[in-house]
């Protein structure tokens, strides 16, 4: 058996050294690719950040709001209930005669006012 010449060994291992930097070349793009869709996905995932910061702030004022309307219509719905009920007792007073003035005035609730002030007195 005769071993294979020198310049056989040489020549395999610069093509292996060949195909190593080719190799590394590849992972180098891939790498530097990978990073540039990484910025980019970054980017994105900041922009959906930023909208879902703002779609929760507005959630939360519009929350704020229907809190502040659902109490306004329930004190609404309760004064109506009171000056129906009122209005109901009135001809069943004790002394039986039915009341000839008006009912008493019953305080609006400020929301019902436009502008903080009564449509009725102008």
């Amino acid at each position: 058996m005769t071993s294979p010449p020198i310049t056989d060994y040489v020549r395999r291992g610069l093509e292996s050294f060949e195909l190593t930097i080719a190799e590394r070349d590849e992972l180098r793009r891939q790498c530097h690719r990978l990073r540039v869709d990484l910025a980019r996905v970054q980017g994105h995932n900041d922009e959906l950040r930023q909208t879902d910061a703002l779609a929760q702030a507005e959630l939360a004022h519009y929350r704020h709001l229907t809190s502040e309307l659902s109490t306004a219509l329930e004190i609404a719905g309760q004064t109506v209930l009171d000056a129906l009920n009122k209005a109901r007792q009135g001809p069943y007073r004790k002394n039986g005669d039915i009341p000839r003035k008006m009912v008493e005035d019953v305080e609006v609730p400020s929301f019902l006012l436009e502008n903080g002030r009564n449509d009725e007195k102008g």
